[in-house]
C-alpha cells in the first residue's frame, strides 16, 4: 500500500460554497459514468445542494475522472490495479484510476478523506459540518490496495453501497470469479453420478458414500472434472478464478489407492494437490483454487509442488484468535511450508464465532496483526468470513475496521476505533472502548482459545457471571450517558442484549439469581432488539427457538 498526502498553507480551492459550485465533473470515458454520478450526488449532499454538471470535455474548472495510461509516465508506474491518484493541477482536480474500479475507488476516497463524508454502517453517514468544501491547492494522494481481493462476507459488507464506500470487492459479484468455495459436488453432482459411478466418491469403512468427498485417486474422475469445468467455463468466459474445492466435511476416501497417495505425499493434502494439478494442467490460462482446510490444512511433506496456475486457499478453521496468527507457531510453519509448495496463497480468515451470533468475541485487537501477517507473507487474496445475518456484538465496528485494514494494514487502529466509537456511540464511546479492553483482558486471563465455533469454553472463560457483572456495569453507565439520544441509546441496547442473553441463559441453568424486575428488564430489552430486526437469528438453545427460550423464562 502506498499513500502520500501533501498539503501546505497555500490557498485552498473552493469547490463548493453556499450550495453552489463553478466546477464541472469531466469524464474521459463513458465507463466512468457511475463514478461521476456518485461524486455528483454526494457533493450535492455535503454542500447543501451544489449539483456539478457532468461533461465530456474539459472546462476551466473541472474534476477530471480518467484511467491512467502509460503516456502519463509520471504516475503510471506508481498506481497498481484498483489504485488511484488524486491531485490538484492548475486549478483542476484530477482523479486518476487504474484497472478494476480504480476511478470509482478514487472517487470514494476523495469523498471520504478529502471532502470528509464517512459511512459508518449501512445508512449511517457523517457529513462535514461546513457547507464550504475547500480543497488544498497542492493536494497529492497516491493510494494502492494492500490486497487484490478484499472480500468481507457478512450482512453489512454485502450491502452494495457499503462495499463501494469501503473500497471492498466481492467474489460473487465479480465476473473474474467463476465457481466458488466448496465445489466438488457442483462439478460432480452425486445426484447425477453416484448411482452409475459410485467409485467416483469416497469409500468410508468399505462403502462408497455420496455425502463425503471425491475419490482423489480415481484416474477417470479427473477427465470428468475437466469436461464439466469446460462446460461451466463456456458460460463464464471472462472468469479466470475457479474453485475446485473439497466439500465441507472430513470424510476423505479410505480406499487402498487413496491411502497409498496419502502415504506417498505425507498427508491427504498431497493427494488432493496431485488431483488438482492434473485438472489445472488442462486450463493454463485459468487459476484453479483449492482448499487447505480441516484435514487438508497441513501441507504435504514430500514429493509435490503446485502448478503455477494453482492457488492454495489456506483456511485455518480451528485456529485460536485470542492472539494473532504471527504468535501461532504451527500456523506460521504451515503458511511458510505452503508458500514453498504453491506459487500463490489465498487466506480464508475467520473472525467470528459461528455458534452464537450474540456472543462477545474479543478478537478486535488481533485484527491488524493478522492482516499485516497476510501482507508480510505475500498473500494477495483475502476472504473474511463473518456471519451473514443481522446481529453480532460490535459487528459494525469490526467490519469497519477490517475494511480499513484490507486497504491499508498500517492504519492507526486506536485512532480508527476512537473515531468510529465516538461517532457511532456518541458520549458512550469511552465505556464501549473500556468494555472491549475488559473483554480482551478477561479472555487472555482465562486462557480460553477463541475459535470459530463452540460456546462452552467461553461460558467457562470470560463470560462467567462475575465477568458479566463487569460488562453490565460498563454498559449501564454507557446507556446513562446517551439516554437523551434515541439513536445512540438503541445502539447501546443492542450491545446490552448480548449480555442480557447470557444472564438469562445462566438463570435458566440455575447459575445466577435474578429478581423479578431484573428478569422483566432483561427479557424486555433483548426482545425489543430482536423484534426491531437488529438480531435476525440466534442458534437454538437446546433445540428451542430463541424467542421461545426468552419468553419461556419465568
Amino acid at each position: 500500500m502506498q499513500l502520500s498526502l501533501a498539503c501546505n498553507a497555500k490557498k485552498d480551492l473552493i469547490l463548493c460554497n453556499a450550495g453552489k459550485s463553478s466546477y464541472s465533473i469531466v469524464l474521459s470515458n463513458k465507463s466512468d459514468q457511475q463514478a461521476a454520478e456518485v461524486l455528483q450526488k454526494n457533493l450535492a449532499s455535503a454542500s447543501g445542494g451544489a449539483m456539478l454538471p457532468i461533461a465530456y470535455r474539459q472546462l476551466p474548472e473541472s474534476i477530471i475522472l480518467s484511467n491512467v495510461t502509460p503516456q502519463k509516465s509520471n504516475i503510471y508506474g506508481k498506481i497498481g490495479d484498483g489504485g488511484f491518484a488524486i491531485q490538484v493541477k492548475g486549478g483542476n482536480i484530477t482523479i486518476t484510476g487504474k484497472g478494476t474500479n480504480g476511478v470509482l475507488n478514487g472517487v470514494y476516497s476523495f469523498l471520504k478523506d478529502v471532502v470528509g463524508i464517512k459511512m459508518l454502517a449501512p445508512e449511517v453517514f457523517l457529513f462535514p459540518p461546513s457547507k464550504i468544501i475547500a480543497i488544498p491547492s497542492d493536494l497529492n494522494i497516491i493510494s494502492n490496495p494492500a490486497f487484490s481481493l478484499r472480500d468481507i462476507n457478512n450482512n453489512i459488507a454485502l450491502n452494495d453501497e457499503y462495499r463501494s464506500w469501503h473500497l471492498l470487492n466481492n467474489m460473487k459479484k465479480n465476473s473474474d470469479w467463476g465457481l466458488l468455495y466448496h465445489t466438488f459436488f457442483k462439478i460432480v453432482p452425486p445426484s447425477v453420478y453416484y448411482k452409475i459411478h459410485p467409485e467416483y466418491f469416497a469409500s468410508i469403512n468399505g462403502k462408497r458414500i455420496e455425502n463425503g468427498q471425491l475419490c482423489l485417486s480415481n484416474a477417470e474422475l479427473v477427465n470428468v472434472v475437466v469436461q464439466n469445468l469446460k462446460k461451466m467455463m463456456r458460460d463464464k468466459p471472462k472468469a479466470i478464478f475457479w474453485f475446485v474445492g473439497q466439500e465441507d466435511n472430513n470424510s476423505f476416501c479410505q480406499c487402498a489407492k487413496c491411502k497409498a497417495g496419502y502415504e506417498k505425499y505425507g498427508g491427504i493434502s498431497g493427494l488432493l494437490l496431485e488431483f488438482i494439478n492434473k485438472v489445472a494442467a488442462h486450463f493454463p490460462d485459468k487459476n484453479i483454487i483449492t482448499f487447505a482446510y480441516n484435514r487438508t490444512q497441513a501441507p504435504p511433506t514430500k514429493n509435490i509442488k503446485a502448478r503455477n496456475n494453482v492457488i492454495i486457499c489456506y483456511a485455518p478453521i480451528n485456529a485460536s484468535h485470542t492472539f494473532s496468527y504471527s504468535e501461532n507457531p504451527n500456523l506460521v510453519k504451515q503458511v511458510k511450508a505452503w508458500k514453498n509448495i504453491a506459487p500463490e496463497l489465498m487466506f480464508w480468515d475467520y473472525w467470528v464465532n459461528f455458534s452464537e451470533i450474540l456472543m462477545p468475541y474479543p478478537n478486535i485487537y488481533t485484527l491488524q496483526e493478522n492482516i499485516k501477517f497476510f501482507k508480510q507473507n505475500g498473500i494477495r487474496y483475502v476472504y473474511e468470513e463473518g456471519i451473514n445475518k443481522k446481529g453480532g456484538f460490535l459487528k459494525e465496528l469490526k467490519t469497519y475496521l477490517i475494511a480499513e485494514l484490507l486497504w491499508n494494514p498500517d492504519i492507526d487502529v486506536e485512532k480508527t476505533i476512537t473515531f468510529f466509537t465516538s461517532n457511532y456511540y456518541g458520549n458512550a464511546a469511552p465505556e464501549v472502548v473500556s468494555l472491549m479492553k475488559q473483554l480482551r483482558k478477561n479472555a487472555i486471563n482465562s486462557g480460553v482459545a477463541l475459535k470459530a465455533g463452540g460456546n462452552k469454553v467461553y461460558l467457562d472463560g470470560y463470560l462467567k457471571p462475575n465477568e458479566l457483572n463487569q460488562y453490565d456495569l460498563l454498559l449501564k453507565k454507557a446507556q446513562q450517558r446517551v439516554q437523551i439520544s434515541d439513536v445512540y441509546r438503541k445502539r447501546i441496547e443492542t450491545l446490552r442484549a448480548s449480555i442480557d442473553y447470557y444472564y438469562l441463559l445462566y438463570y435458566k441453568e440455575g447459575k445466577v439469581k435474578l429478581t423479578a424486575s431484573e428478569k422483566v428488564e432483561r427479557k424486555s430489552r433483548i426482545l425489543k432488539v430482536f423484534e426491531a430486526g437488529k438480531i435476525e437469528k440466534v442458534e437454538n438453545y437446546k433445540n428451542t427457538s430463541f424467542k421461545t427460550f426468552i419468553t419461556g423464562i419465568k
